[in-house]
């Protein structure tokens, strides 16, 4: 998928329509995607909890923020993540499952397989080992 730099009016018309959380529990994207819950949101999209009606697996549908939609930033930064969920391939890793665009318009979506569980953040908060500062020592 090639994604496009838009202007400022096609950003706007975007928010229009996709809004900043533009999905509620029971609404379909592109037919196929039942949104089930909000699952939270990142540094540059929100993300949901979706059943995949085709499939009946459940997925995790991530989209940007329609604010960024256009930003060279984000774009860059969105591609990265495109691609590397094409390359990487490991039981632990949450797999890239589709891409594509909220139906048919601009605004893309990522589509990854839905792993059960706490947030890595959460998990670390609650199991890792307290962060130890060693004073640096300079060496001459």
């Amino acid at each position: 998928m090639v994604i496009q730099y838009f202007s400022t009016a096609a950003r706007e018309g975007v928010a229009r329509v996709v809004g900043n959380m533009p999905f509620a529990a029971g609404q379909t994207v592109n037919g196929k995607y039942e949104i089930l819950e909000t699952l939270g949101h990142g540094g540059m999209n929100d993300a949901y909890k979706a059943l995949d009606r085709q499939t009946g697996r459940l997925v995790v549908l991530k989209v940007p923020f329609a604010s960024l939609i256009g930003d060279p930033a984000t774009f860059s930064r969105y591609q990265r993540e495109l691609e590397i969920g094409k390359r990487l391939h490991h039981p632990n890793i949450q797999q890239l499952v589709e891409e594509g665009r909220v139906d048919g318009g601009i605004a893309p979506y990522l589509v990854l397989e839905f792993v059960d569980g706490a947030l890595l953040r959460e998990y670390l908060r609650e199991h890792a080992p307290p962060l130890v500062v060693l004073p640096l020592r300079r060496w001459d």
